[in-house]
């Protein structure tokens, strides 16, 4: 999940992104782009600002999960002023998962998939 262009504050940083979303799409990756109003929970693994797009989250498995703003990249592992916190707590994880398909449902987000021809819809 991240902003759609529509959301994004930094229109850059969306273009760092599109052109690797087909080849995403066709690797099986589920891409959703969050919507410029889309509905605001109280509490969100996004944050709550609007500059949603730093924060990193994901669960592993029933009891693993991460959150931070560590970048998985050469270069933050080599100059990384940026944290996250690995955990094993299952309701951790279920909560991640909850917040997670309230911001990726209809009314917050567009779900990105190919057309039958293999563009962008």
């Amino acid at each position: 999940m991240t902003n759609s262009l529509a959301a994004n504050d930094i229109a850059a940083v969306h273009g760092g992104y599109a052109p690797y979303r087909v080849a995403l799409l066709k690797g099986g990756v589920k891409l959703y782009e969050l919507q410029p109003e889309g509905r605001k929970s109280l509490l969100s693994i996004l944050g709550s600002s609007r500059s949603s797009l730093h924060t990193k989250a994901f669960t592993v498995d029933d009891h693993t999960g991460f959150i931070g703003s560590f970048n998985f990249d050469a270069r933050s592992i080599s100059l990384n002023t940026e944290m996250g916190v690995l955990f094993n707590e299952p309701v951790l994880v279920e909560r991640m998962r909850v917040l997670f398909r309230s911001e990726t449902d209809p009314g917050s987000s567009y779900r990105v998939s190919l057309s039958k021809k293999g563009s962008l819809r």
